[in-house]
């Protein structure tokens, strides 16, 4: 590690690691616990950056936020990373089902920035970088996934102008003048009321995603139709563009809020089956919307 790390100075290394007992051969994303044991692990992050920052750090199991060990708090702060520093999270998962299981570990650099900050800065929020590290976790050697009810957006000719991931905005139609797509920053809404926004698809391939949304990092329902959903799964078709109404209840306190979105790939597939190349295409890129400065009123 430390010698990959001399190699690429600038950046970060981040991993899972479980016990040996859990490990399955010759994988480094997939591990197994017999039914009723915890997984017993931990996130590490390793810093090249010459800077220093603040990360979060907060666990989704089966894509909904659970604590990353029994006790803690449902986020975690660590001030000061610099070069050299290595991160440890601890964690410690009950799982209670049999079968295969996704672990997320979904971490921020720098999460409250002052905005906003232009283009060309590390503090730019603009960017789509909440970030996450998944793990494949099978209870008593099983494999089978839950029943998944995926919505299934209606949708026109796209471009193919979003190869991962997705667009959210508060526009129905966000593609800019010269072509791109406006960058959503900042927004109102009421006290305690739903507020309405687009998540906006447009792939040239069939994708599926578990869609997960933060208020300053606690994890919140998306409402389609008016109905709740924790989390949100979709299915969007190969070569449309997918503008997709969704709501999200403010906070019932007035102030300024965080608001993120992030999008898993695919989920529940079984990691070491993969392929390097296939293991990456997972991680929807960009993986999340950019920093959302939310002004409930």
């Amino acid at each position: 590690m430390t010698e990959l790390m001399a190699s690429q100075p600038g950046g970060i290394a981040v991993g899972i690691r479980g016990t040996y007992e859990e490990m399955v051969p010759d994988s480094y994303t997939t591990f197994r616990v017999k039914q009723g044991q915890p997984f017993l692990g931990e996130f590490f992050l390793r810093s090249a950056k010459q800077e220093k920052h603040t990360y979060i750090f907060l666990c989704l199991l089966d894509h909904i936020q659970i604590p990353c060990s029994p006790g803690e708090k449902m986020f975690q702060f660590i001030e000061e990373v610099t070069d050299g520093d290595t991160v440890e999270i601890p964690l410690q998962i009950p799982i209670q089902d049999e079968g295969l299981h996704d672990l997320i570990v979904v971490y921020q650099e720098d999460p409250y920035l002052a905005g906003p900050v232009g283009s060309g800065s590390f503090q730019d929020r603009t960017l789509r970088d909440l970030k996450q590290m998944r793990a494949s976790i099978s209870v008593n050697g099983l494999a089978t996934v839950p029943y998944l009810d995926y919505e299934e957006p209606s949708g026109q000719p796209g471009y193919g102008s979003i190869p991962r991931g997705f667009v959210a905005s508060g526009l129905e139609d966000p593609r800019g003048s010269q072509g791109g797509w406006i960058i959503w920053t900042e927004d109102t809404a009421e006290a305690g009321e739903l507020f309405d926004f687009f998540l906006h698809f447009d792939s040239a391939q069939d994708r599926k995603y578990a869609l997960v949304a933060f208020i300053d990092f606690q994890q919140v329902p998306i409402y389609v139709n008016g109905e709740p959903r924790l989390p949100l799964y979709i299915q969007t078709r190969a070569s449309t563009w997918h503008p997709m109404p969704i709501q999200i209840r403010a906070p019932r306190q007035p102030g300024r809020y965080e608001l993120r979105l992030l999008a898993i790939g695919e989920p529940f597939t079984r990691l070491d089956l993969l392929s390097g190349g296939e293991r990456a295409s997972l991680a929807a890129y960009p993986q999340s919307s950019p920093r959302i400065l939310l002004e409930v009123e």
